[in-house]
């Protein structure tokens, strides 16, 4: 006796709309064309890196009957520049939502 196909199809249930990942829309991702089809590379950040030095600013000279006034001052001096870009091959909003749409599944 020859075996029929099933006739059932498997939907993948989400329950939880945050259990799928996807790409995060506030770093503007966008397709990258020389990584792959579905690599997405953010924006390019530049932050300047800074260290923490003391000076001294003189506040008065001194004379005869007074000291120097002088104030030690915390001060960032810029030392290099930090470069972050991230890349992902998550979903994108847009395509999480057509994936969803395109099961169409209603529930009990």
């Amino acid at each position: 006796m020859p075996s029929t196909p099933s006739k059932t199809k498997t939907l993948l249930v989400v329950e939880d709309e945050e259990a799928t990942r996807k790409l995060d829309p506030v770093k503007r991702f966008v397709l990258d064309q020389k990584s792959g089809d579905d690599v997405y590379t953010s924006r390019l950040t530049e932050n300047t890196r800074t260290q923490k030095a003391k000076k001294i600013y003189s506040l008065s000279p001194a004379n005869d009957r007074f000291p120097a006034n002088a104030q030690l001052v915390a001060e960032d001096i810029p030392i290099g520049t930090l470069r972050e870009q991230e890349w992902s091959s998550m979903l994108t909003p847009a395509s999480k939502a057509d994936l969803i749409n395109r099961a169409d599944w209603q529930g009990p």
